[in-house]
């Protein structure tokens, strides 16, 4: 018996992977000359050694060659386990131990991701020592476009291996952290894909685009093992904002984002996470419920029986983010249901207080508010210094103070009752108290007109230990706006605002503007006019030729008191003045007189 000079000297992977699958991994009895080695190696046949029964062996070799040519990257070691049974006659490996003989047979081609709770998944890859070597065994008489065809096989091998080596758990869904973070999303590709699709695009900077079409490719590789998170993402935003299964549908087959009952399970996990639980923090936040009816036409073949209920939702300032990750687990709509249920409290009057309800009178707040001649100079300002922004941008230029943020929105279940029923707001008034207790908070509750009445009915007549007295109740300001805005139409019908206002808008909108409905085009609308009338107005007390503003922006400063408006002006748009001491100077004093005596006069 003589050392075999394989083994001890010749390192070649090939032939070592021979020696292992032959069982000669110490002495063997072959000539001193490599081919007959290798013949010898050919004719050798492993030793029948104690321990496990030759019928086992076999039937883990079986295995192994089961999983070189399995596609299925998924397979579990029970998997395994069972498969083993069939070719040996129900005499398998214990799964530990067929872990062990799986990790020493393969070394660093094999994964085993041990999950607590779940199946141990099997997963094989190629090394790049195999890759490199089997790349450099190729042929040497190849033409140029094989070798480039090689080549890329190569390092398509090699990206794929590394896609595989990525750390994977299917147990919970990327958060929206993650999600929205570029670099963290570029952090998820392999070092190999990293670098091969920055060398591709040719960008200024096509980290979006790398970080998408990455997990991209990465999903399709790994279409079982992976939720990419902007795969996700983007089959959770399509179905939010269109709620198409063919669109979604339609881009999962492309490759672009997770399939559609990946994206009805997140969202379906997320309702069950949430429940009635506001996101984050939010002992930092001002929290106010806005609640108001729901309708949503059913599709029903007679027209009836659609949905109409009362929707509650938190607006959270500044706004907070939920930071727990949301597992992957399977809710039924049942479970859900149960998760996210309101109580329903029939209401019974108790008594009827609300004929003794008294209406405080209102406070004159410009003697608070020393910045309120501010509106006047956004106005009058416009024939003296042109152009300038509107009301609106005027207001953000010299307004300052801490800003707190961007609200968030956080919707809460909806109540399936008439949302002018009683009990329907006798119900969501005592959600939102228990809520406001649960966080400590202050209850406050915004409705629109109608169910504003109720509700103040409802907690006017409640016994004064209730919890629903301390509750801050609040008229949403919408239908106050719309109502004013109504209010200006009527009064100023026949007085040539509608045929002004078709001027900038079409007469259609304009009619909609006069009673109160296009709220946002009646308030700009509005303010042009009295920026315009106001134009005028100055106009005439400083004998200025509106004609030719345009053509002469700055030819209009002729007398003293013009000069000091366009001084003070540009003192509080530049931060020399604050707000209140513009509101307080005297200039702008005498001219609000000025104007004042003007309007009197006509």
């Amino acid at each position: 018996m003589e050392k075999c000079i394989v083994c001890l000297k010749d390192d070649h992977p090939t032939t070592l992977i021979k020696l292992r699958q032959k069982g000669c991994l110490g002495i063997i009895k072959a000539s001193q000359e490599r081919g007959d080695c290798l013949s010898a190696l050919e004719d050798a046949k492993p030793e029948n050694k104690r321990g496990r029964p030759a019928l086992q062996e076999d039937g883990f070799y079986k295995i192994v060659d089961f999983l070189k040519h399995h596609d299925d990257e998924q397979i579990s070691i029970s998997d395994l386990v069972e498969k083993m049974d069939e070719m040996c006659d129900w005499n398998a490996y214990s799964q530990m131990y067929l872990k062990k003989r799986l990790k020493q047979h393969f070394g660093d081609e094999i994964i085993i991701t041990d999950i607590p709770g779940r199946k141990s998944v099997v997963t094989l890859r190629e090394t790049v020592t195999c890759i490199l070597q089997d790349y450099y065994q190729r042929p040497s008489n190849l033409n140029p476009d094989d070798e480039k065809r090689a080549l890329i096989r190569a390092a398509a091998k090699l990206i794929k291996s590394d896609i595989r080596s990525v750390d994977t758990t299917k147990s919970i869904y990327p958060t929206p952290a993650n999600i929205a973070s570029v670099d963290n999303n570029l952090s998820y590709l392999p070092e190999s894909l990293l670098l091969f699709l920055s060398n591709i695009f040719s960008e200024k900077d096509p980290s979006v685009k790398i970080a998408s079409i990455g997990q991209a490719v990465m999903q399709a590789s790994r279409p079982r093992a992976l939720i990419t998170p902007l795969q996700l993402g983007l089959g959770v935003q399509v179905h939010h904002n269109f709620a198409s299964r063919f669109l979604v549908s339609t881009l999962n087959s492309l490759g672009f984002c997770s399939s559609y009952y990946e994206v009805q399970k997140f969202e379906s996990s997320a309702a069950a996470v949430q429940g009635v639980d506001l996101p984050g923090d939010i002992s930092n936040s001002f929290v106010q419920f806005v609640a108001d009816n729901v309708d949503h036409n059913t599709r029903t073949i007679d027209g009836l029986n659609t949905f109409h209920g009362m929707g509650i939702i938190a607006g959270i300032t500044p706004g907070t983010k939920r930071t727990q990750p949301i597992p992957r687990i399977a809710f039924s709509t049942d479970e859900i249901k149960a998760l996210a249920k309101i109580e329903i409290k029939y209401y019974k009057p108790q008594s009827d207080r609300m004929a003794e309800l008294s209406y405080a009178e209102l406070k004159n707040l410009n003697t608070l508010d020393k910045t309120f001649r501010l509106d006047l100079l956004s106005v009058i300002i416009w024939p003296l210094k042109y152009p300038i922004p509107m009301w609106s941008g005027f207001m953000q230029m010299v307004q300052t103070g801490d800003y707190p943020g961007k609200s968030s929105v956080s919707f809460l279940p909806m109540i399936d009752l008439n949302a002018s029923d009683m009990t329907c707001i006798y119900s969501t008034l005592n959600f939102v108290a228990n809520q406001a207790k649960r966080y400590d908070i202050t209850a406050i509750l915004t409705f629109d007109q109608p169910l504003y009445w109720k509700a103040l009915s409802i907690v006017e007549n409640e016994n004064p230990g209730s919890t629903l007295k301390s509750m801050v109740l609040r008229l949403g300001p919408f239908h106050t706006e719309m109502s004013f805005l109504g209010s200006i139409g009527n009064l100023m019908s026949n007085t040539g605002l509608k045929e002004m206002l078709e001027l900038i808008y079409a007469p259609n909108a304009v009619t909609h503007i006069l009673s109160g409905k296009a709220v946002a085009r009646a308030f700009r609308g509005h303010m042009l006019v009295d920026t315009a009338l106001y134009c005028l107005l100055i106009a005439d007390i400083f004998n200025i030729d509106v004609s030719k503003l345009l053509e002469e922006p700055n030819s209009t400063l002729e007398t003293t008191e013009m000069k000091e408006i366009d001084e003070l002006y540009s003192q509080l748009s530049s931060g020399e003045l604050s707000a209140s001491e513009a509101g307080e100077s005297d200039v702008l004093k005498n001219l609000e007189a000025t104007v004042q005596e003007k309007n009197r006069k006509f």
